[in-house]
């Protein structure tokens, strides 16, 4: 089973194109400085099976996805194994974020990696952030091409920062905000709440 925190569809700051985005759950690398310390914790929110995942985000993609994103948490703490043999079997391309470097993964994942286009690969290094810039938080991470399915002309020509997602109950921020801007919205979150309690 595979823990997951979110899904969203029709993201467009999540890597080049537009992108469904898995957020899993459980991290225990907790990077100084981390967004999504929320994430840490192995407590279960909802757990999918390869299949039901892959329906959910079949169900996001229409004719503009390119392919999808997944986050975390730290995924490679999970079997995505099943999940992305399944979605290779469709057009769509895999972009995957990990707090661990390339070389301690490379041998250990060999079979999960070799189903990702795309890694973005490295702890958060909060001394190197690099600011607004997307899909590198610090400058200590890694953009490995395993295949040529994402061009570096692609990933280069990609400008997304952030966006905003409203929903009846909640306000969500992905991409790359800064600081200020997380915290923007966790009060809108909570004002929201409180107006609507």
């Amino acid at each position: 089973m595979i823990n997951v925190a979110q899904i969203i569809g029709n993201s467009l700051v999540n890597g080049p194109g537009q992108r469904v985005v898995i957020w899993l759950q459980g991290c225990n690398i907790g990077c100084s400085g981390c967004y999504n310390t929320d994430l840490w914790s192995d407590k279960v929110k909802s757990l999918y099976s390869p299949h039901k995942l892959f329906n959910e985000v079949m169900e996001l993609v229409d004719d503009e996805t390119q392919g999808i994103t997944i986050s975390g948490g730290e995924p490679t703490q999970q079997n995505l194994i099943d999940f992305l043999k399944l979605v290779n079997e469709t057009h769509l391309d895999v972009i995957m974020f990990t707090g661990r470097y390339y070389e301690d993964i490379i041998e250990s994942h060999k079979d999960m990696l070799s189903m990702v286009d795309l890694l973005i690969a490295g702890p958060y290094i909060e001394s190197k952030n690099l600011g607004l810039k997307p899909l590198l938080g610090s400058a200590n991470q890694q953009i490995i091409y395993l295949t040529d399915r994402i061009s570096k002309e692609e990933v280069l020509k990609y400008a997304g920062i952030f966006e905003v997602t409203i929903t009846d109950s909640e306000i969500m921020i992905s991409g790359f905000p800064d600081k200020d801007m997380l915290i923007f919205g966790e009060k809108l979150t909570e004002n929201r709440s409180t107006s609507t309690q």
